[in-house]
């Protein structure tokens, strides 16, 4: 296997520095297997970095795949025309606040510049929303993987939104109460492929609502978030029954933006997400979004799964996942039932995806403690 990819900064089309990322399996004199990976600036010095030798050829060639997805999840493309011409957008990602004892790392908090915006945090799935040039409405998750359920109140009013400049991206959320819909209910439903909805799923799609948060508008991207969001609350009108403009509080210090996602978890949403008066940053995690949970949650990949041995779990998953230390730990999902054997039954093509785990904090060994599986992430 020898496989290269491209990427070129977003904002830096089509005249940007091309990123460019090799992987090979390479066939050693012991008769082992070794994946190589080779990065850097295309013409440039490129960086050599071994991921692991294997006793197989299929083994390597499963874990250059696996790199190689990591990378595409992070806008590398196979071709160099496409990464030139039709870059990949990656919205801004929150910043953790939350330190490996499960404290909130004050020092971050200390060097914000108040005050900040903040806003509920939602146990959504991330939509990124343009009108394309023939006026229908695309969504894409933050991976850029595309959300084809029909949606068509959603769509509809994305696309008659007054005065839209050309070009914006709407970031939000892809949402149900959960008073309407169970958490993995929801997800299911809103990655269901069109071709595969029902009378139910039909019915179901109605509580989904999408909850805008912010835009990027790349013939304006200087725009700060104050500006950003004055202007988004031109274009959501109170006529609107689907799109949500998420409300903003203001925090003056550290204290009162605990204070506002401790509210937050108590009216039963995940905590907070605190906003500085920045530019969208494109692509980035950093100061300018940050979330405020009470627990740490991360993603790991599953590598295999078995099941409960007591009689009231049996049939139900519980994954194998990794560490990026290459530890492994069992993980039990926080799911119904039914949905929980059906991981079970199929547990062979979850092979491989990530999996957000909710922890409270990591053991001296690095493990995560009292873990507890969220969702699987191989549709983002």
């Amino acid at each position: 296997m020898d496989e290269t990819l491209y990427k070129v900064n977003y904002m830096n089309a089509p005249n940007g520095t091309v990123q460019e990322w090799r992987i090979r399996t390479v066939a050693l004199t012991s008769g082992d297997w070794e994946v190589i990976a080779n990065a850097g600036q295309q013409g440039g010095k490129m960086r050599e970095t071994s991921h692991g030798v294997f006793a197989d050829k299929d083994s390597a060639e499963a874990k250059a795949r696996s790199k190689m997805k990591e990378k595409m999840d992070k806008g590398y493309q196979s071709s160099l025309s496409d990464a030139q011409n039709n870059p990949i957008f990656l919205p801004m990602l929150a910043l953790s606040t939350k330190k490996g004892d499960g404290s909130l790392k004050e020092d971050v908090f200390k060097s914000l510049k108040y005050p900040v915006m903040v806003q509920r945090k939602f146990d959504g799935l991330r939509g990124i929303a343009t009108i394309e040039p023939n006026g229908s409405v695309k969504f894409v998750s933050r991976k850029n993987n595309e959300y084809t359920i029909p949606l068509p109140e959603i769509r509809r009013e994305i696309a008659s939104i007054p005065n839209l400049p050309d070009d914006v991206i709407l970031d939000g959320e892809l949402y149900a109460e959960p008073s309407d819909l169970e958490f993995n209910v929801a997800n299911g439903l809103i990655r269901t492929h069109a071709g595969s909805m029902n009378p139910e799923k039909e019915k179901q799609q109605e509580h989904i609502k999408y909850r805008i948060y912010d835009f990027f508008d790349p013939n304006n991207p200087d725009l700060t978030y104050k500006e950003r969001y004055a202007m988004l609350e031109k274009w959501i009108t109170p006529a609107m029954t689907k799109l949500v403009l998420t409300k903003n509080y203001s925090a003056a210090n550290m204290a009162e933006v605990k204070a506002l996602a401790e509210t937050f978890v108590r009216e039963g949403y995940e905590g907070g997400i605190v906003r500085q008066d920045w530019p969208y940053q494109v692509d980035k995690r950093n100061k300018a979004l940050l979330k405020v949970k009470f627990f740490i949650d991360e993603e790991f990949q599953i590598v295999d799964w078995t099941d409960g041995d007591t009689p009231s779990s049996k049939g139900l998953v519980k994954w194998v996942v990794m560490t990026p230390e290459g530890k492994t730990f069992n993980v039990s999902m926080n799911a119904p039932h039914d949905i929980q054997r059906e991981y079970f039954q199929n547990g062979e093509k979850y092979i491989g995806s990530d999996l957000t785990v909710e922890f409270e904090r990591y053991s001296p060994d690095g493990i995560p403690m009292k873990p507890r599986g969220k969702a699987i992430r191989n549709y983002e």
